[in-house]
């Protein structure tokens, strides 16, 4: 029996130039956890072993990347692609996506096909082209991957059953398994922080295809979140599953695993209040500044010669200063005033275009806070360069 929570096999031609670890790189920004054989068996692997593990239940599907080298390949045609088909017959919860090499059309994929060693037509998996040089080509295939997996999982488990998934920028995640998605973007951070074109142009669109796939299959699903995330990313994460979304999402907590943080729960007094400072009003940015963990006016004012000028400044501290710990009620709480507060600050300042937050606070707490501002000017995210204390740009969030 597939669990369908388990790693999707990558069959590839090892002579295949850099395709299979790009193709690798966007199914785990994804969240598709993978199983490959550079990291999963000894540099040469017996052919009995590559069919055991292809048989086992830890697999839930595959992506077949197929070119006309594999037509040369042994332990494709007479392993791989044989005891895949048998995986796909004998269980409806077992996935096949082909992705198709560029300039290998379908009828030359046909021919491929044929050479393996099965009586069986594979004419029937979902197959997808691919451009090499193309991150929206690689996309395509992996959101028909992304489909496969959460239809799987939907079909699988009960409607009351949480959909779990991770998102996690600062280490790849550790997890044992049974998460539905790990995001991985671990590599964009590595050397610092990502640019503001990667933000934009890639990575807040792959968050955006996860969860439309994920609002498409899984329609009123619970989902919770956890992982170890940089704060423009969680942010994000919450701003694209708003609490008027068509599925409930959540955050857990590393530190507690059993502690919830969400908006669908009762509320208990943050002591979170609010200030806003009048500039000049003929401007159109507004600055929001969040000091929950530590304060980030210091750091605001390094990166001001960057920065537009501003109509006003809307600061949120607790009663007590920073530094607070809050418990899940007290972060639920904490997001309505802030929600509350950039209203207030909208609606005296009614010439913003755009907002620019800058945060110092728990992830999860991020996350809640992107989930309630879906309906407000554009919003410029910032990251904290921890060697020069200045603020960088991160995503530009737009609905």
């Amino acid at each position: 029996m597939t669990d369908p929570l388990g790693k999707v096999f990558l069959s590839y031609k090892h002579q295949d130039s850099d395709l299979p670890d790009l193709l690798e790189e966007t199914l785990k920004n994804h969240g598709i956890p993978l199983w490959r054989d550079l990291s999963h068996l000894r540099a040469a692997p017996m052919h009995q072993e590559l069919k055991n593990e292809i048989r086992k239940p830890e697999i839930s599907g595959a992506v077949v990347l197929l070119s006309e080298k594999v037509a040369n390949s042994e332990a494709i045609l007479e392993i791989e692609l044989p005891t895949l088909h048998e995986r796909w017959r004998e269980d409806e919860a077992f996935f096949t996506v082909i992705a198709l090499y560029p300039n290998l059309g379908y009828t030359g994929a046909k021919e491929v096909l044929e050479q393996a060693a099965s009586l069986y037509d594979f004419s029937n998996w979902h197959m997808e082209s691919l451009d090499s040089s193309s991150d929206d080509s690689r996309r395509e295939v992996v959101k028909s991957v992304l489909r496969e997996r959460l239809d799987a999982i939907n079909e699988s488990e009960g409607p009351d059953d949480p959909l779990e998934c991770s998102l996690d920028t600062y280490v790849e995640p550790s997890y044992e398994s049974g998460l539905a998605l790990e995001i991985d973007w671990s590599s964009y951070f590595e050397q610092g922080s990502p640019t503001e074109k990667e933000w934009n142009d890639y990575l807040l669109p792959v968050l955006a295809d996860i969860l439309n796939q994920i609002k498409q299959i899984t329609p009123q699903r619970r989902v919770v979140f956890r992982g170890q995330a940089h704060i423009p990313a969680s942010f994000a994460l919450g701003y694209y599953t708003p609490i008027t979304s068509s599925i409930q999402a959540e955050w857990k907590t590393t530190y507690s695993p059993n502690d919830i943080w969400s908006n669908y729960q009762g509320q208990q007094e943050s002591s979170l209040d609010y200030e806003l400072m009048t500039e000049s009003v003929s401007n159109t940015d507004l600055a929001v500044l969040v000091n929950i963990t530590d304060q980030v006016r210091n750091e605001v004012a390094n990166t001001k010669p960057d920065l537009p000028p501003f109509n006003g400044v809307l600061e949120f501290t607790p009663d007590e200063g920073t530094g607070v710990h809050l418990s899940s009620a007290e972060a639920t709480h904490a997001a309505t005033v802030f929600q509350e507060g950039i209203r207030d600050a909208i609606n005296e300042l009614q010439n913003t275009t755009q907002i620019h937050l800058f945060m110092a606070a728990p992830t999860g707490l991020a996350f809640l806070l992107g989930q309630r501002t879906n309906t407000l000017p554009p919003i410029q995210t910032y990251i904290l360069n921890e060697n020069d204390r200045k603020y960088e740009k991160a995503g530009r969030l737009e609905m």
